[in-house]
């Protein structure tokens, strides 16, 4: 080219082409971008927030889910631990009326026994009611003090302790009263009267005995 040939002329400079994608805030390549920086970060922040808040949520409802979770299975525990102890009160109950009742029967086994010892006994004394009746006779006079007595004793052992009423004593009278058990005997003095006999201590063994059986019915 010749120093004095035209300048050639200048390229030609279109504008950028937008397109649609382009629009969000990306520029074309080779065009400058207006604001797109920015844009992007902020528009990162607003992910990162979203992402963050959805985060807190999911903890949120897992935090949720497990307390839920706890109560339910306290509630559950709970709900076992009260039926058992009412099986255990039930068995306790059974027990306690397995044990009365076998102590009640216990009770009166042991009665029955000592019924039955006190009745073979009271049988041997009884075997000679005027024998008997003369020996108490003797036991009441020498704890009742001095003076005349009256020996009331039953009418089938009067004889014999009639016959040996010297061994009594000289104011010593003998009578016959159907209310005194044989065997048994009864003093009467100024001061009062004294009974004793095999049949009158069995009957006081007796009810001590069953005085001392407590009632269970109540239980």
């Amino acid at each position: 080219m010749n120093w004095w040939s035209e300048p050639p002329a200048p390229p030609e400079v279109r504008p950028p082409v937008w397109s649609e994608l382009d629009r969000g805030g990306t520029a074309p390549s080779g065009a400058p971008a207006e604001g797109g920086a920015d844009e992007g970060e902020a528009h990162a922040r607003r992910v990162e927030a979203e992402v963050a808040e959805r985060l807190r949520a999911a903890r949120a409802a897992a935090r949720a889910e497990g307390f839920a979770e706890g109560v339910r299975a306290g509630e559950e525990a709970l709900a076992r631990a009260r039926a058992l102890r009412q099986e255990l009160e039930e068995e306790r109950a059974q027990l306690r009326a397995w044990l009365l009742e076998r102590t009640s029967r216990l009770e009166e086994a042991a009665l029955e026994l000592a019924q039955s010892l006190a009745e073979a006994a009271l049988a041997r004394e009884l075997a000679e009611p005027g024998r008997a009746a003369l020996a108490e006779a003797g036991r009441l006079l020498r704890r009742g003090g001095e003076g005349a007595a009256v020996v009331r004793v039953a009418p089938e052992a009067a004889s014999v302790v009639r016959e040996a009423r010297a061994e009594l004593g000289e104011d010593v009278t003998v009578e016959a009263d159907p209310s005194i058990a044989p065997g048994d005997a009864a003093v009467e003095r100024a001061g009062g009267t004294l009974v004793s006999g095999p049949v009158w201590r069995w009957r006081r063994l007796v009810r001590a005995l069953r005085e001392e059986v407590p009632d269970h019915g109540g239980a």
